[in-house]
């Protein structure tokens, strides 16, 4: 009763002169008062129900296994009665909803209005060597065909069938990941929807100042730097140089995107602009994998929307990790997305057999069982339950390319993680790890089978692999230490942002030039007095 009482507290509060008459009557018309707090917690959740919304989402051609996190909003949305559809380009896989109420659109390119090496008979297919190409974690080393395959999506919602389904469905809310996704942002800003912005990188580079992250190059290490918040005078030097190529790559690709985007969509007010205009900008990242920075109070971090509780493992599994003879296991993937045995780094697969057959221990690897079938410790596997296992007392270390979803459930686990990044920002995401103490890091071009034994050996060796663990078991108990989840922080600002104006939490004055963000011209007007005197006198 005295719960219930609780939870009713704030409505009965507002509601005071209805609950007294509900009350008495009731009170006179039964003796059992726990009827009388069931009628007055029918009233509560009916005075506070959810309106049904008609949500859409517009994913971009491709953003690799971050698309899990999009797919977990959808069903967040659709359980708590929203109506939900989501448009995607076809990747090697098709996704399906399990509800009524959630709706996956998988669409083929069509290729008579676009053409494109990376897509093959309408399938999105970028080659699996891609993701192993180590130039990627650098803003001048990601292809020009990686970039261009967001005009797919252009070329699907200008002018078609499809935009105008999506007009007529009238939706009341937009959800649109932001990474190689104007077109879809010119799409909601063209019929006034009132749209979010998703992000799922720990940096987020010069672009997204406008959302409200702020970057700043003296303090924030940026995105695909590798650097830390720990920077001495050569690390800043780099920062700031890494500041200027992105800030002119970044800069130069907007140009590029307004001029394309305005031919198509007529209307379109520009990247910038429809940035600045996003309601929120929600990060499927944390405090912990995210370096410090100062945002805006329109940008919140939902934490690990992909982490869970980890289950009892059963079958293979369980008897591999019940054997008398396990004294530890070592936990090994370099993620599905870009993963095929063919493409794999020579040297890689020969460190890892070398590693398995001198560490001791028992190894769990997603791999093809053909190159490990020789070592009588290693269970090989094509998937695997990796939270499950990690979450298993016995795990004590995780290989892993550190990706951001693996570093985030790694950390939720509290096993100590040795990185081997090889694409795009996982070498910003190894360094934050070694940063934070809870592992290690080498990039792929740098690792042989020495190499990466010693290092095995050197984080597992008693000494050091304390320390390890205990600052990882730290970040797992602050990551779990919340009073709401990463989904009720999700599904809570959606609702704040259909039912309210937030249009408070976001700065006015932008977008900013670049001159105007460093003050520049302020600097500029101030300078002129005192030029125009030390000529005059």
């Amino acid at each position: 009763d005295l719960h219930l009482g609780n939870i009713c507290l704030r409505w009965l509060s507002e509601n005071f002169i209805t609950v007294k008459l509900i009350y008495v009557l009731c009170d006179i018309i039964v003796a059992d008062m726990n009827i009388v707090y069931f009628f007055l917690l029918l009233a509560f959740c009916h005075d506070f129900r959810v309106e049904s919304k008609k949500i859409l989402f517009l994913n971009p051609p491709y953003i690799v296994s971050n698309e899990e996190n999009l797919f977990i909003m959808g069903d967040i949305l659709a359980q708590k009665g929203h109506e939900v559809t989501m448009y995607r380009l076809s990747h090697r896989s098709l996704i399906t909803a399990a509800s009524d109420k959630y709706l996956i659109r998988n669409l083929k390119v069509n290729e008579s209005l676009f053409k494109h090496e990376y897509i093959k008979n309408g399938i999105i297919t970028i080659p699996h060597e891609y993701g192993w190409d180590v130039n990627s974690m650098t803003f001048f080393g990601i292809s020009h065909e990686f970039l261009t395959l967001s005009q797919s999506n252009c070329k699907m919602l200008s002018g078609t069938p499809l935009f105008d389904e999506i007009k007529e469905a009238k939706y009341d809310l937009a959800i649109v990941h932001l990474i190689e996704n104007a077109c879809s942002l010119a799409v909601t800003q063209i019929l006034n929807i009132p749209t979010i912005g998703v992000w799922s990188n720990a940096q987020a580079g010069f672009h997204l100042l406008d959302v409200g992250i702020q970057e700043l190059p003296s303090i924030v290490p940026l995105c695909l730097t590798s650097l830390t918040s720990s920077m001495d005078l050569y690390d800043r030097i780099v920062n700031f140089k890494s500041f200027l190529e992105s800030s002119f790559f970044i800069s130069s690709w907007n140009i590029f995107v307004d001029q394309s985007m305005k031919e198509l969509f007529p209307g379109f007010l520009g990247y910038r602009k429809t940035l600045n205009n996003l309601i929120l900008m929600l990060a499927t990242t944390n405090s912990i994998v995210e370096p410090p920075r100062p945002v805006t109070r329109n940008v919140i971090s939902l934490g690990c929307l992909t982490c869970k509780e980890a289950k009892r493992l059963t079958g293979v599994y369980k008897k591999f990790y019940d054997a008398p003879d396990n004294n530890g296991t070592i936990v090994i993937s370099f993620g599905a997305s870009f993963f095929k045995v063919d493409v794999v780094p020579k040297n890689l697969i020969s460190s890892l057999h070398h590693l398995a057959s001198h560490i001791g221990m028992k190894i769990v690897i997603r791999f093809k069982s053909d190159y490990f079938d020789d070592l009588p410790n290693v269970l090989a596997v094509k998937y695997m339950p990796q939270q499950d296992l990690l979450g298993h007392p016995k795990t004590k270390l995780f290989i892993s390319h550190c990706g951001i979803k693996g570093l985030m459930e790694s950390i939720n686990s509290g096993v100590p993680i040795l990185c081997i990044p090889t694409f795009f920002d996982q070498g910003d995401n190894a360094a934050r790890a070694t940063y934070l103490g809870i592992g290690e890091h080498r990039v792929i071009t740098d690792v042989t089978p020495e190499i990466l034994l010693s290092m095995a050996r050197s984080m597992l060796a008693p000494e050091n692999y304390a320390k390890y663990k205990e600052k990882a078991v730290r970040y797992s108990r602050i990551s779990r230490d919340t009073l709401m989840t990463p989904n009720e922080t999700f599904i809570d600002w959606v609702e704040k942002a259909i039912n309210n104006d937030l249009g408070f939490l976001k700065m006015k004055n932008t977008p900013l030039m670049f001159y105007q963000y460093y003050c520049l011209d302020i600097i500029a007007v101030l300078c002129i007095p005192l030029v125009v005197l030390y000529y005059c006198l």
